[in-house]
């Protein structure tokens, strides 16, 4: 489910980012500073996402408690795998945020985030398989936190991981210094 959401922020944040990116040359001739419009376009569209995820995490709850039967622990557990799972998702957020303003095609968007997201355990698994103290590094991959954290949950053996919030970490401030870095000195046409 988080490669879902993940799609889900990229769709919302390119909604809410799309139509103004090609504004920001005007905004930038009235005096406001491009790492302004970085930063508070970014709290904008996040303070939206989060409170869109908040709605739909209260109605999964609502729905799944009234026409399901009860099981004990199940909404504790959908909570830790949710907070197990927001790191990787507001890291996907940020990121896609950085490749739109940076004004990078949608296409090599979906494409980069697929790849981090998606496949990039899997190529770390291939490349470090022979190699001793790197061979568990692919599970620190997105995929692989995902996965693991999904079958947690369906198992009912699902736990707070420190492995999220490092992966998500990493990710969100390599994009935020690439993304704030390259736009406050690129071109606007």
């Amino acid at each position: 489910m988080g490669t879902q959401i993940i799609i889900i922020s990229y769709l919302y944040n390119s909604i809410l980012t799309g139509k103004d990116i090609m504004l920001t040359k005007q905004a930038i001739s009235f005096g406001i500073s491009r790492s302004v419009i970085f930063w508070s376009k970014l709290l904008v569209t996040l303070g939206y996402f989060l409170l869109v995820c908040a709605a739909g995490l209260l109605l999964m709850i609502g729905l799944g408690q009234s026409l399901f039967a009860e099981d004990q622990g199940v909404v504790s557990n959908f909570f830790i795998a949710s907070f197990n799972m927001l790191p990787i998702v507001l890291s996907g957020f940020i990121l896609i945020h950085a490749l739109k303003m940076l004004k990078i095609a949608d296409i090599y968007n979906i494409i980069i985030v697929a790849v981090i997201y998606i496949f990039f355990d899997d190529v770390l698994r291939l490349i470090f398989r022979q190699v001793n103290g790197l061979n568990e590094l692919y599970t620190f991959a997105p995929g692989a936190l995902l996965t693991d954290n999904l079958m947690d949950f369906m198992n009912q053996s699902v736990q707070l991981d420190y492995r999220y919030w490092v992966t998500g970490a990493v990710i969100s401030v390599i994009a935020l210094w690439i993304g704030a870095g390259r736009f406050t000195k690129q071109d606007m046409d």
